[in-house]
């Protein structure tokens, strides 16, 4: 029962400090937004990939090989688009040939390494790898660009999946009964639909205070944050299950990880970016 409390404490302390640091960097230039969604990025990447090497898979590949691998490729593809405003293009060129050889050289590598024996697993490893690279990097770019449209397409999405993330956690917390997700034991349907009104409420006061304008666009992100942005949570949850991993990381205290945190936003970015460009 102590520890239960003491998590939750720690869960809200935790998440007050997250949203004063989201609320501060918002109300500076557009940039540290980026540099933040580049952070977040390249540490639910490096989440995902320490599933490849979590010690009861024993899969048989250098670590570092794989990280530089993926590195590569992440850099090469994604943060040359945030910089591509603030640096020379004759740098992002000659940075972008050597990074993408520098991919080419760790996957050749890679195919060295294969055994017999160890061959599903070293299959696991490479595929895991690449997903995780092309995840971060496919919702990397979509922010930045969601960004550039201007940093209400990113703060507004972003607060509407954070209200849906915390009335979904209260509610099911106090009156949550009704189990959603087996492999989400925590998750209740109480919870979910909560967590719908939640966001119905940001968005009213929204409203009300002229923050945000009654659109097709409002409506589309309560409905993206409320009930599609949560499944990329419980895929998430299934891949860490498959791993026997309780949380992907420990960097933030009750939350877990990085990716434990803004699974959920994940498809909330891509969806947006999809209504404003497609």
């Amino acid at each position: 029962m102590l520890i239960l409390q003491r998590n939750f404490i720690l869960r809200n302390i935790a998440g007050f400090l997250m949203l004063f640091t989201f609320y501060m960097l918002c109300t500076k230039h557009l940039i540290y937004l980026g540099l933040l969604v580049c952070f977040i990025s390249l540490g639910c990447m490096f989440e995902l990939l320490s599933l490849a090497f979590h010690k009861k898979c024993g899969f048989s590949v250098p670590t570092l090989l794989v990280y530089c691998m993926s590195i590569s490729l992440f850099y090469s593809t994604a943060l040359s688009f945030f910089l591509k405003k603030f640096l020379p293009t004759f740098w992002l060129l000659n940075y972008n040939y050597v990074a993408f050889l520098m991919y080419v050289f760790c996957a050749c590598r890679f195919v060295f390494y294969f055994k017999k024996r160890l061959l599903k697993k070293q299959i696991v490893t490479l595929t895991i790898s690449h997903a995780a690279v092309s995840i971060s990097t496919s919702v990397l770019k979509c922010a930045i660009k969601n960004l550039h449209k201007g940093k209400f397409y990113l703060i507004f999405p972003a607060l509407c999946v954070i209200a849906n993330d915390a009335g979904a956690y209260y509610v099911g917390k106090i009156f949550g009964k009704t189990k959603l997700f087996k492999f989400s034991p925590n998750k209740t349907v109480e919870g979910f639909i909560g967590g719908f009104f939640s966001v119905c409420i940001l968005c009213l006061l929204g409203i009300l205070k002229k923050c945000i304008k009654p659109n097709l666009f409002c409506i589309y992100v309560i409905f993206i944050s409320s009930f599609i942005a949560p499944f990329s949570g419980f895929m998430a949850s299934v891949i860490k299950r498959y791993f026997k991993k309780k949380d992907y990381g420990s960097l933030l205290p009750g939350h877990g990880g990085l990716m434990d945190r803004f699974d959920c936003h994940f498809m909330c970015i891509l969806c947006v970016n999809y209504f404003i460009y497609k």
